[in-house]
């Protein structure tokens, strides 16, 4: 509970608030009994309502104490600092943070900061890291604006969503392939540069009258400085923005419609659907009838993805039968031929050979950077990363896999 020795203001008028006094578990419940309630209002279409409580998550004293824990002392990314190199820290510096949060002067928004991320393939990834202040502002409007399109979003759409994981995401695939719905044909598909091309236009028009319009207009075209310059930014929004993926997610809404898939009140597809569609922010697999139904989907969703200023990779985009089998997050989805169903075929989930390669390569750089410490240390380090490598994929037909990898540490 916020009592009296939470917050005390000094002599300046400064607000200073002792953060171990807050009573956490009601900051959380405050904040989630306003996002429910938006939920509802915009599930029941009332949309006079879902305004208001979005103002008052907006203005939410809770909301603003909630961001700025996740920011500062929760999420990977608090020692990362933007532009302006500052770390948040200590509980005068929250309070601090407080007091800015509480400015409504569009000005204060920084262009972020672009760094490189190396991905497992040997290539980097560009991601954008947007000031603390900035961070702790785009999770106050988040949590206005992200309820509202959760009563929205379409069930087949998984990737930076409460509530649903990658796990769910190929449950559902194998429910779509399992169920003999002869949806053999697969359009296994990735959009390109999803998150840097984002038309901005179009993304402010889905978004229309919210009330905190201005500021995701500010962020997005807040530019990015990269060798000591400033570029401006005319398209996209940084991977690294606590709210990119929430927008990402706004902008790829309706993919279901444009293919006519139907689904009943309780989210299961019509069985005379043409497509199945199963999407994971910019990673999507289409699952069809036969090979022509695939193209002609690919054919749909690329004039619709254009409208957006988006397009299919053609380099991550293909066709195939599910006989050949193909990769999603991480993971190999393929029919065999077994003697053991009566369909006299069988469906197989397991990790996919690239996620093999990349845990063993990390595994050889952890080994390699460890020889100088002392052995439980190693030990520790290494545990730490396996347990979180089988976790990911211990839900799937890993076993012999899991054998495999277990001589390989030995040799």
């Amino acid at each position: 509970m916020l009592n009296a020795n939470v917050t005390i203001e000094t002599k300046d008028n400064f607000k200073k608030i002792y953060w171990h006094s807050i009573d956490w578990k009601e900051i959380i419940q405050k904040v989630n009994n306003l996002r429910r309630r938006i939920y509802r209002a915009s599930a029941n279409g009332n949309m006079k309502l879902v305004r208001n409580l979005q103002r008052l998550m907006l203005k939410s004293r809770a909301n603003r104490l909630l961001a700025i824990r996740r920011v500062t002392q929760i999420n990977k990314g608090r020692k990362s600092p933007g532009i302006d190199k500052i770390v948040v820290k200590t509980d005068k510096e929250r309070s601090l943070l407080m007091e800015k949060l509480a400015d409504n002067n569009l000005s204060s928004v920084k262009p972020i900061k672009r760094v490189y991320i190396p991905k497992s393939n040997g290539e980097s990834r560009p991601l954008g890291l947007p000031t603390i202040v900035d961070r702790c502002r785009q999770a106050v409007v988040k949590s206005a604006l992200e309820p509202y399109w959760e009563a929205k979003f379409e069930g087949c759409s998984y990737g930076f969503r409460p509530g649903r994981s990658a796990h769910d995401a190929i449950q559902r695939i194998s429910g779509i392939i399992r169920h003999g719905t002869n949806r053999n044909w697969i359009l296994d598909a990735d959009i390109k540069g999803a998150f840097d091309n984002i038309d901005h236009n179009f993304l402010l028009k889905i978004i229309g009258n919210f009330p905190a319009r201005n500021w995701i207009q500010a962020w997005l075209k807040s530019g990015v400085m990269q060798d000591y310059q400033i570029i401006k930014t005319t398209a996209g929004t940084p991977q690294g923005g606590l709210i990119s993926p929430l927008l990402l997610n706004i902008t790829l809404h309706g993919m279901s419609d444009i293919l006519n898939i139907i689904y009943n009140k309780y989210d299961h597809l019509y069985s005379k659907s043409e497509y199945a569609l199963v999407r994971y922010a910019d990673d999507f697999v289409v699952c069809a009838k036969s090979e022509s139904s695939c193209i002609r989907a690919k054919s749909i969703i690329n004039d619709w993805l254009s409208i957006r200023g988006l397009e299919l990779s053609k380099e991550k985009t293909r066709i195939l039968h599910i006989n050949e089998g193909f990769d999603f997050l991480g993971f190999n989805i393929r029919q065999y031929k077994t003697n053991s169903t009566r369909r006299g075929v069988a469906l197989l989930v397991k990790p996919s050979k690239d996620s093999i390669k990349s845990f063993k390569k990390r595994m050889s750089i952890e080994w390699k950077k460890s020889f100088s410490w002392n052995i439980d240390r190693i030990i520790d380090n290494l545990n730490s990363k396996i347990f979180g490598w089988c976790s990911y994929f211990n839900k799937v037909v890993s076993k012999k896999i899991f054998s495999n990898l277990d001589c390989w540490m030995w040799i």
